[in-house]
């Protein structure tokens, strides 16, 4: 849409578009350029944590899923132009997703109520109970350069790779080669490892100890 004033044509701002990519700056704090959100968007799906956008607008799909007997339901609010989906788990309804449709890219942002999606967003998150799986941690050691790397897995099968840094004592996410490369060790129970408090890096660390080494882990 443009207007014509004095035989100059101006290009009228588009509200909705430059919305949205506030609000995705907002909440993930990135730089969101007009290739991510081009000006000819019409959809954008918005999943929340420990979701995935589905195939289809508006649908979305947990990463990690609750009992068989939940199930997703669905509100229209903002003048039927925004989509919220919920997955409800025992009675409990968590926000999966939200999903705008841009009837018009150059409608006030008014219609939207802009106010409501990081609410909305920031609601409590979903984490699943169902079908839990046991955390563990396996040393490995590379055959030809003896370097140690620490395979993990959490309670829902996702697995983490990361180097041993001995000198800093900490460790650093790394790809993993094929496991014919490495020797395997015992795995390590998550549970066995004890929490201390890291003075020179003021973080809570985890410390386990194998075969007269320390393995620390930061961040937890």
């Amino acid at each position: 849409m443009s207007t014509t004033v004095h035989g100059k044509t101006n290009e009228q701002p588009k509200w909705a578009i430059e919305m949205i990519r506030t609000l995705l700056r907002n909440h993930f704090g990135i730089r969101v350029s007009s290739t991510m959100v081009p000006d000819s968007t019409c959809i954008v799906s918005i999943p929340c944590k420990n979701f995935k956008s589905g195939s289809k607008p508006g649908e979305f799909q947990s990463i990690n899923p609750g009992p068989p007997e939940s199930f997703y339901e669905y509100r229209m609010i903002g003048d039927n132009r925004m989509q919220v989906a919920y997955y409800n788990v025992g009675g409990v309804r968590y926000v999966a997703g939200v999903c705008i449709y841009f009837k018009d890219p150059y409608q006030s942002k008014l219609h939207y109520r802009a106010f409501l999606i990081p609410i909305l967003l920031n609601k409590p998150v979903f984490w699943s109970k169902y079908n839990l799986k046991e955390e563990k941690m396996t040393i490995l050691v590379r055959r030809n350069t003896r370097e140690v790397t620490l395979l993990t897995e959490n309670r829902y099968g996702q697995t983490g790779h990361y180097r041993l840094q001995r000198q800093k004592r900490v460790l650093e996410p790394r790809r993993l080669l094929h496991m014919y490369c490495y020797e395997s060790f015992d795995s390590l129970e998550i549970s066995a490892l004890k929490p201390h408090f890291c003075e020179a890096e003021n973080k809570l660390v985890a410390i386990a100890k194998w075969n007269e080494k320390t393995f620390t882990r930061f961040g937890i």
